[in-house]
């Protein structure tokens, strides 16, 4: 039993020493692959927005639409997507100080727990 009292993992051993099964990485691979082909294919809607969309890929149309669902519906996530998928998230400032003097952070790649 290791010191946080869980008799199945002991300190400093990975709980997922093979990684992700292939099989796993496998079938994300086959579902990219399958949903790129989906959305280069020309949009194929029906009704009233088949005129609209008649010449763009399906990324091309829901794109467009998520810009429409944005601008003309004041849909605030659709917004949200669009400038994060343009421009990434924004970025966080952190500050702080002690008695004047800045704070030091550093990063060790590797540790565990806090120790290298």
């Amino acid at each position: 039993m290791n010191k946080a009292g869980n008799p199945n993992w002991a300190k400093g051993k990975s709980g997922n020493p093979g990684g992700t099964p292939s099989k796993t990485r496998k079938a994300h691979k086959a579902i990219r692959v399958l949903v790129s082909e989906m959305l280069e294919a020309k949009s194929d809607l029906a009704g009233k927005d088949a005129i609209k969309y008649k010449d763009l890929t399906r990324i091309e149309a829901l794109l467009k639409r998520m810009w429409e669902l944005a601008m003309a519906k004041g849909d605030m996530r659709a917004a949200k997507l669009l400038l994060e998928y343009a421009y990434g998230q924004p970025t966080q400032r952190i500050e702080g100080s002690t008695d004047g003097v800045p704070i030091q952070i550093e990063i060790i790649r590797g540790a565990v727990n806090g120790s290298s």
